[in-house]
């Protein structure tokens, strides 16, 4: 449970929670330097799995997901094939969780 002294600072509802953490160059979720020594962050960071792989793929879709709605209209067809592809994507990436 998060204390009350951290449920503004890790509200992902308003946004607070993305002064936190951010995303580096290769796209894993980290901590940002100021909450670094932070244990309740560490905390919350480390129960969610925030740094895993599952987190980067997370991302990779919804990226793959919001191309696949700019592509609709002008590309149907590419559209098309990537939901397909993504549609796999989740699939498999589903059944790695069991």
């Amino acid at each position: 449970m998060i204390d009350e002294d951290h449920q503004g600072t890790l509200n992902p509802d308003d946004g607070s929670i993305a002064q936190v953490f951010d995303r580096n160059e290769d796209y894993y979720i980290c901590i940002r330097p100021d909450y670094a020594e932070d244990q309740v962050v560490v905390d919350f960071y480390q129960k969610l799995l925030l740094g895993s792989e599952f987190r980067r793929l997370d991302y990779l879709l919804l990226e793959i997901k919001n191309f696949i709605s700019t592509q609709r209209t002008s590309n149907p067809t590419v559209a098309e094939k990537l939901e397909q592809c993504l549609g796999a994507l989740i699939m498999k990436r589903n059944k790695t969780l069991i």
